[in-house]
Parts: structure tokens; C-alpha cells; sequence
């Protein structure tokens, strides 16, 4: 319902109300099938399989009403406030605590209407503003405050007895998270805007995190979600626009933007550091989150390149391998080969790579981030090119870390195996290698840990997988063609534009995966990992705008 009211030609006032109701349902059946005849029918024809008598079948339902009102003040066209109120319930939430309450208000200056500001004769658009809002977050499970029970199978004598054991901890406490934000800028436009310039400042600081709080084992559950945790973001965005011609045949238009955004954590639920785990098979922590320090934070072991020939004392008559005193190693030193993994020593003299030695070896955000659009009008056609880019940004490859674990041949590791960069202790005849002066000579320059590192466990979170993912894509182009008026007019016909647009066409950038843009563990405390992430389409459309 919207109210809108001119008084006195100098104050204008906009009112409007609103509600809304949201319900999602969610299905979830997966089964499965074994004793396929051969490998190569696992993708091929999964009905030569034998069906999984065991399936799971998920339900979920969560439900969110809302309320909403918005009034905007204007006066003489100068002087500009609003003010929006939301009431969200969620059915996600505890409760004691389903509803949440977001107030906003902003201002904005139009200096440029001013006639001390007009005498200057310098901006053809000048206008401040400035805002401060509070908005709600819901993005957790349908089911997290309440009490849940799982389906499990206890064997009691000789029988497998069916019953149900407590899954959850219920939360009743638990609430909307909350989101400040306060934003200040301006509005620059010169030479009756041919130029425009705007640039942002702003501050958010997110509170009441929803963050999964580790429990004592003696209460029989490994975490509880929990209202706790705190973090800063502030930053600054840039908007240019230029109209670098304009004839009545041809125009050419520019836009570029530009952010930089700097994150922190200011509190936790309790530590001081938090270590989280990407979970791609490993059960290695993969990122680290503390009080002080940026959000993304890759956490591992440096490598510093393989173990070489040189490392170690040579017995010729049996043909073995010792590594020397004052190398440093990670486990079993008797089992330490040339070609294993090498990680650098952090912690002192002790020469012994373990869990102290581990350390923030990248980071998910970027430096800076933006998009260059240029569009281009001849008569009756229209061309617009839009670059994004990312500079700074690293990605933790763990489709490279998983297929290069040979230890679990469970993955296709052929890529990894046959590359030349590999170690390798078999020579081009096919004999195995021992000779300390031809093992070395074979693998000058490789970079890839050998086959028999597995004899170490290769479940290893090091920075040999951190990946500069800075990029520059050509992400969409659009040619099209509007038919002169005059011509469509004799077919009964107001607009005819025909138009074809590619998406995602080229991407330059120094990343080994599929595509630098991405994040597939779908946590806000886990990003920036590449496992088997699905490459981005590349699609082109065509079509028609038709008005009568």
C-alpha cells in the first residue's frame, strides 16, 4: 500500500506498508547402487548396478513472515530522508526469539541546488548522503534450535535392535543475527554530466554471529550453534561514469567500478582462535579465524619443495636412503624418501614438522575487485563489453590436493600421476632408480611430491595448494539492432530490437582449476576452496524485444 502527497509544492511525502509471507519446502532422496561389473560402467550405466537397499529421505520446512514500512520525505527537492522499518519472523530461530526488528534511515544533500554551489559554475551534480541501517540474517538450518533424534541400530545380545538416540541440543535463545551498517558519500557530476564520479565509505559490523560452539566430550555432543562472535568489515567503493562521445549516430559510454574491502574478526565464542575444517576427505583444519585478524585465512604447513638427493645419506649396498641430521621432518623419519613433501620448521631447533609448525599460508579476499563496462551506439545498433576482475585473491586447490593423494587411489590421480613435474623413480626403460647421481638428474626441477609419499600419509594442508586466483574476465557482450520506427510502423509495430548476448566468454588469470571465481564449501568461514567445483557455462541467447 503506497500514500503519496505533495503539500505546499515544497514538501513531498511517500508512505508505504507491506507483508509478506514466505514458506519453503525442501525434499532431499539420494540412494545408491553397488557391484557395478567394472569401473568404467560407474558413470557409464548405473542400472548394471544392484540398487542400495539402505536410503536417506530428508525433509525440511521453514516458514518467515515479514512486515514492512518505508516513508520518504522531500523537501524543495534539496533536502531528502527516509526511514524503513522491517519485522521479520523466522520459524528457524528458538523460541524465545522468532522475531527480529531492522530500523534503516538515510539522508542525502543536494548541495548541487544550492545557488552558492551553482555560482561556482563547476558541478553539474553535487550530493551527499549518508545512512545507517540494521539488517537481520537467517542462513542456518531449518531445524538448529531444536531437538533433534537420529535412527541408529545397537546390537543387544545377538539382535540388531532399531531405536533413536539424541542428535541435537535444542537452543531456545537462539536469534536473528545482526548486521550495522553505516555508509557515507557524495556524488560528483561535471560538464553536465559527462562525468560522474561516486564514491563510498562504509562500516558494517555483524554481531550475534551464528557460530557452532565447541562442547566438553562429557556432554556426549561435539558443538552447539550459538548466538556469539563478532566481525568488521570497512571499505570503500568507487563508481566513474564518462560519456566519452555522444553524437546524434554514435555514442560511446563507460563505467567502472572499484571496491576494497577490509574484514576482521573482533570477538568469538570464547577463544581466541578458531580452527575450521573444509571438509574434502582429508580431516585437516583448513582455515584459521581469530580475534584481530581477517576472515578466509588459509591454515597449513609452507612447503619448501620436495626432499632431494642431497638430503640424505646413501647406503649403496642396500640401496637405502637416510635422511641427514638437522633436516627437518614431518613423522616417521625412517621413512622420509627424496621426493616426499618438505615443510619449513617454524617452531625452532628441533627439526620435527608437527602441529606447531602449521600457520596462515593465504588468504580467500581480495585486494580490490570491480567491473569496466563499455557500451557503444551507430544508429541503429547497440554493443555493450563488461569486464570484471579480482586482484589479490588466493584459492586453496583442494581437487589438486585430493587428486594428487595417492594414497587413496579411490580418485583418478592420472593427471597428476602423468605429469612431467611429478617425481618419479622409474626411469624411461622402465627400471627403477636408486643411483643417488641418476635420481637426481631424473628430477631436476620437478615440483610434485612422489608416489611412495603416501608411506607418510599424504593428508597434508600445505601452501603448495594455495593459488594466486587473481583474474580478468570477459564476462558478458551483447550486440543488437533496433529496427527504424518507420519501417516496423507499416507491421503494426511500437519497437523491434534483435539482440544476441555471450556470457562468461574468456577468463585470463594464473589459476590451474576450472575457474578462479569460486567457493565450494558454501560457509562464510570456509571460503575460497576449489573441490571439484563444476567450471561456470559458457552460454549465448538470442532473442527479440517486440512492443506494440
Amino acid at each position: 500500500m503506497t500514500y503519496d502527497k505533495r503539500f505546499q509544492k515544497k514538501h513531498k511525502v511517500v508512505v508505504q506498508l507491506g507483508q509478506e509471507f514466505v514458506k519453503r519446502w525442501t525434499r532431499v532422496l539420494e540412494s545408491g547402487v553397488s557391484g557395478l561389473p567394472t569401473d568404467e560402467f560407474i558413470l557409464g550405466d548405473m542400472s548394471l548396478g544392484t540398487p542400495s537397499v539402505a536410503s536417506s529421505d530428508e525433509n525440511y520446512d521453514d516458514n518467515l513472515l515479514s512486515f514492512f514500512a518505508r516513508l520518504n520525505y522531500d523537501f524543495t527537492d534539496k533536502y531528502l530522508f527516509s526511514a524503513t522499518f522491517r519485522a521479520d519472523g523466522s520459524s528457524k530461530f528458538g523460541k524465545n526469539n522468532k522475531w527480529g526488528y531492522f530500523p534503516a534511515v538515510s539522508a542525502a544533500w543536494r548541495v548541487g541546488e544550492e545557488d552558492f554551489i551553482k555560482k561556482l559554475n563547476v558541478f553539474s551534480d553535487l550530493k551527499f548522503r549518508i545512512g545507517y541501517g540494521l539488517a537481520g540474517n537467517n542462513r542456518i538450518g531449518s531445524y538448529n534450535s531444536l531437538a533433534l533424534m537420529s535412527s541408529i541400530i545397537t546390537a543387544m545380545g545377538d539382535q540388531l535392535t532399531p531405536g533413536y538416540a539424541s542428535k541435537q541440543i535444542p537452543n531456545p535463545d537462539l536469534k536473528w543475527e545482526a548486521n550495522k551498517t553505516f555508509n557515507m558519500g557524495v556524488d560528483l557530476g561535471f560538464l553536465n554530466q559527462r562525468i560522474t564520479i561516486s564514491p563510498e565509505f562504509y562500516i558494517n559490523r555483524s554481531s550475534n554471529l551464528l557460530l557452532n560452539a565447541q562442547l566438553p566430550y562429557s556432554s556426549g555432543y561435539q558443538s552447539m550453534l550459538i548466538n556469539a562472535g563478532e566481525t568488521k568489515n570497512v571499505g570503500v567503493e568507487l563508481t566513474v561514469n564518462t560519456v566519452n562521445f555522444s553524437t546524434k549516430k554514435f555514442s560511446w559510454n563507460t563505467t567502472l567500478t572499484l571496491s576494497h574491502n577490509k574484514n576482521s574478526v573482533k570477538a568469538l565464542t570464547g577463544e581466541a582462535v578458531q580452527l575450521y575444517e573444509a571438509r574434502f576427505g582429508f580431516n585437516q583444519n583448513t582455515h584459521r579465524i581469530a580475534v584481530g585478524e581477517p576472515l578466509g585465512q588459509f591454515y597449513g604447513y609452507i612447503t619448501e619443495g620436495l626432499y632431494q638427493v642431497d638430503d640424505f645419506n646413501y647406503d649403496a649396498s642396500t640401496q637405502t636412503y637416510t635422511l641427514k641430521d638437522g633436516i627437518p621432518y614431518h613423522g616417521d623419519k625412517s621413512r622420509i624418501r627424496p621426493g616426499m613433501w618438505k615443510f619449513k620448521n617454524l617452531t625452532g631447533d628441533d627439526n620435527v614438522i608437527d602441529e606447531n609448525d602449521k600457520t596462515v599460508i593465504g588468504n580467500a579476499q581480495p585486494k580490490f575487485y570491480g567491473g569496466l563496462n563499455n557500451s557503444f551506439t551507430y544508429k541503429g545498433f547497440d554493443l555493450s563489453i563488461f569486464l570484471t576482475f579480482s586482484y589479490g585473491n588466493e584459492v586453496l586447490n583442494a581437487t589438486k590436493l585430493v587428486t594428487s593423494k595417492v594414497g587413496s587411489l579411490n580418485y583418478n590421480a592420472l593427471d597428476v600421476m602423468n605429469s612431467s613435474n611429478r617425481w618419479m623413480t622409474i626411469n624411461s626403460d622402465g627400471q627403477k632408480v636408486t643411483d643417488p647421481g641418476e635420481l637426481a638428474a631424473l628430477n631436476a626441477g620437478k615440483t610434485v611430491a612422489a608416489y611412495h609419499d603416501a608411506q607418510q600419509g599424504d593428508n597434508y594442508i600445505h601452501s603448495w595448494a594455495v593459488e594466486d586466483a587473481s583474474y580478468l574476465k570477459l564476462s558478458n557482450v551483447t550486440l543488437g539492432y533496433t529496427f527504424p520506427k518507420n519501417l516496423i510502423a507499416r507491421v503494426g509495430l511500437k519497437n523491434l530490437r534483435l539482440y544476441a548476448t555471450g556470457n562468461n566468454l574468456l577468463t585470463w588469470t594464473k589459476y590451474s582449476g576450472f575457474d578462479p571465481e569460486v567457493s565450494t564449501m558454501k560457509s562464510g568461514l570456509t571460503p575460497g576452496v576449489d573441490f571439484g567445483a563444476y567450471p561456470l557455462s559458457r552460454s549465448f541467447i538470442f532473442g527479440l524485444n517486440v512492443a506494440f
